[in-house]
C-alpha cells in the first residue's frame, strides 16, 4: 500500500473574499481620512496629549 501525501486544507473562498474586503474597507477609510486634514491635526493632537 502506497501511503498517499496530505494535501492542506483549501481556504475557503469566502475566507479569502472576507480578508480581501476588510483590506479594501480600511484602505478606504484611510485615503477619506487623508481627504480631510482636520482630522489628522486633531488626532495628532489626541496623540500627543498622551505623553
Amino acid at each position: 500500500m502506497i501511503p498517499q501525501r496530505h494535501r492542506p486544507m483549501q481556504q475557503r473562498w469566502w475566507a479569502r473574499a472576507l480578508a480581501w474586503g476588510l483590506v479594501a474597507g480600511v484602505s478606504a477609510i484611510v485615503f477619506f481620512l487623508y481627504q480631510r486634514p482636520e482630522m489628522l491635526i486633531q488626532l495628532s493632537d489626541q496623540l500627543w496629549a498622551c505623553f
